[in-house]
């Protein structure tokens, strides 16, 4: 469901949506890695969105979650040998963004910010882990959205090992990426350079996620 509003040099768009996905085979519904114990999950999701335009001026904004619960498998685990069951990934989460194109020029910026929670109580657990992320962009049009180049900078706090972020410092780690990029009508897109570091702070605890908490 979307409702859209223009005035003169204002764009208001506003949407919304809700799902159930049943006997989803992936701990995301349909992204991630499969249960490791064979079994489903059974999902509700909901999500929104908004944007806004005005005068150069352009905000976005959404929200996300998801809820479920699993039917547990038959596939033992290979360390214990007994049926383990693996919680679903039950979170919700949300992004901010606001772009501004200076006036009788082609540069365009932005600033986002966005956030992963994992749900879980005593009761229920989550496999999706706890994220912040905040970016700066900027872009330059040469004719309009049919040739420009853009280059955005990302840093991102991600808790591990079930640790909240900012109570450990075993718990966390910090990752950067940014990337440059050239885009050439619709269909065509270069990317000139990207590097990702992950940055972990001194004596910290190295381990591989079970899950990312991108969504």
């Amino acid at each position: 469901m979307r409702a859209t509003s223009n005035a003169a040099r204002r764009q208001l768009s506003i949407g919304a949506a809700y799902g159930y996905h049943s006997r989803a085979q992936f701990s995301g519904g349909t992204r991630g890695g499969a249960f490791g114990d064979g079994g489903t999950a059974n999902y509700k999701l909901a999500t929104a969105d908004m944007m806004f335009k005005t005068m150069g001026l352009t905000l976005i904004g959404a929200v996300a979650w998801r809820e479920g619960n699993r039917a547990v498998g038959t596939i033992p685990d290979p360390t214990s040998g007994m049926v383990e069951e693996e919680a679903p990934s039950n979170g919700w989460g949300f992004f901010a963004q606001a772009g501004y194109l200076i006036p009788t020029t082609g540069f365009d910026i932005a600033a986002r910010y966005s956030q992963v929670r994992g749900i879980s109580d005593e009761t229920k657990a989550t496999t999706l882990a706890d994220e912040n992320e905040v970016g700066f962009g900027a872009g330059y049009f040469f004719a309009q959205h049919l040739l420009k180049l853009q280059a955005d900078a990302f840093r991102i706090w991600e808790s591990r090992l079930g640790f909240p972020m900012g109570l450990t410092r075993s718990g966390s780690s910090c990752k950067c990426r940014s990337e440059v990029s050239a885009h050439v009508s619709n269909a065509w897109e270069l990317t000139l350079l990207g590097v990702s570091r992950v940055a972990r702070p001194r004596h910290a605890i190295v381990t591989q996620p079970s899950n990312t908490a991108r969504s």
